[in-house]
């Protein structure tokens, strides 16, 4: 599989060093993979978008009780 991306010009500056181009590359096939498998999990899905939107709402409320009880 190949992927092209087109980056802004100033972001070249960043990614100069080789460890930084290793993380930037690591960053964007993570990306991929997770678009990839939101593909998977949701191909023959019955969801409605209203059904997505109250599943996003309920994962989001849960992330930030999790993470407000960490701070405390």
């Amino acid at each position: 599989m190949e992927v092209t991306l087109e980056l802004a010009s100033d972001v070249g500056i960043l990614i100069r060093e080789k460890e930084t181009i290793n993380l930037v590359k690591k960053s964007i096939l993570n990306k991929l993979l997770d678009i990839e498998m939101g593909n998977v999990l949701t191909c023959g899905s019955s969801l409605k978008q209203e059904d997505v939107v109250e599943l996003d709402n309920i994962i989001k409320k849960g992330l930030y009780e999790r993470v407000r009880s960490e701070q405390e």
